[in-house]
């Protein structure tokens, strides 16, 4: 292709002749060294780099379609992309419409690419503890443009970024508060509509820890998912952002396989429901976490007392965890992993609560 673009001896004819007739569309002046914009960044374009992308289309769906995709392409003023983040960990049964243009589907019904391609490959052959049972995805439309790429280092600076794809993580937190579970995030990726003779897109493949136990999704769990997600997005911003931090830790919590980091990561995020509001006063916080835990959760005197009870517990290994590196193999001769697996609950079940609801007046809680 590089020969037939410059005019080399060893040219192919036939490449050539096809770059010449493309030259020649006046519709297809977009493909002159124009910088072809995409969600993050954008890159150069040439005829050359057109005739490539028409080669590989017609041996996958023919001439005929190839040539379609280019006309539809070159009228398009839109780019529908698919944002999607795969997991592994929950298993829908069927698709699960969790709202705002979020579909959670399973593995086996996403739409296939590269990067699906990718993520199996990498699960397969280094973690195969983590494959991809499902995945987020909604689709998203941008503007088709082309810029000269003297105008390109001004619009960089004030319009390229990257999609925000905060709700799709914000849906998946809120679905894993339903059980509650841990799934872990093995993939995310932008596509590119197939149809579009675009190069480009983007992958995130994050670090994998922990084990993920898979378990199913049924469609009564992305009913509740889904209102509990809607909840959340009517929430004001700041308590928002504390309540990322709480459903960050409590997932993470529970894909812990060592009971200190676990310990830990729970603490955080009791504190960040139950303390937040201490500021510089940090006395008695055992006694105000327990207390306030016990009030907002409890319903009868034995339910407080047990809330109490479990809470101290809780804190205290936290603290142990923090300050000697160690915590005990049992709590009240408990195993400390049951006692984690009750924490792991009562903290889902107050972050339900808060999102439901909102936060809480504590001296309402505590003196109503």
């Amino acid at each position: 292709m590089h020969e037939a673009n410059e005019g080399g001896p060893r040219a192919d004819g036939r490449m050539v002749s096809l770059l010449n007739v493309l030259r020649a569309e006046p519709e297809l002046r977009v493909f002159d060294g124009m910088m072809q914009i995409i969600p993050g960044g954008a890159s150069r374009i040439e005829y050359h780099t057109l005739t490539d992308w028409l080669i590989r289309r017609a041996t996958t769906v023919g001439i005929d379609q190839s040539l379609q995709d280019l006309q539809r392409y070159i009228e398009a003023t839109e780019l529908p992309l698919e944002l999607a983040v795969a997991l592994s960990g929950l298993t829908p049964g069927a698709t699960c419409d969790m709202g705002r243009g979020i579909l959670f589907v399973p593995w086996d019904s996403l739409q296939d690419s590269s990067q699906k391609r990718s993520v199996w490959e990498r699960c397969v052959m280094g973690a195969p503890w983590f494959l991809p049972t499902g995945a987020l995805v909604r689709t998203v439309a941008i503007e088709k443009l082309h810029l000269h790429q003297d105008d390109f280092p001004c619009y960089a600076e004030q319009h390229l970024a990257p999609i925000d794809q905060t709700e799709l993580y914000d849906a998946l937190m809120c679905m894993a508060l339903v059980a509650p579970c841990a799934p872990h995030v093995v993939g995310s990726w932008v596509s590119i509509p197939q149809w579009a003779p675009v190069y480009g897109g983007g992958m995130l493949l994050p670090q994998l820890e922990g084990i993920a136990s898979s378990q199913p999704f049924p469609p009564e769990a992305a009913h509740r998912a889904r209102d509990l997600f809607e909840a959340f997005c009517a929430l004001p911003a700041n308590l928002k952002a504390r309540l990322r931090l709480v459903m960050q830790r409590l997932n993470r919590a529970m894909r812990r396989r060592v009971t200190v980091d676990a310990s830990i990561d729970l603490g955080i995020a009791l504190e960040a429901l139950y303390l937040s509001d201490t500021g510089d006063d940090r006395g008695e916080l055992t006694f105000r976490l327990k207390t306030r835990a016990a009030r907002f959760l409890g319903t009868t005197e034995a339910e407080r007392q047990n809330i109490f009870r479990l809470v101290g517990d809780l804190y205290g290994m936290r603290s142990s965890a923090v300050h000697t590196g160690l915590v005990s193999a049992t709590i009240r001769g408990r195993p400390a992993n049951e006692v984690l697996a009750d924490g792991f609950a009562l903290t889902a079940d107050t972050t339900r609560r808060f999102i439901a609801s909102g936060e809480p007046d504590w001296n309402r809680v505590l003196f109503a």
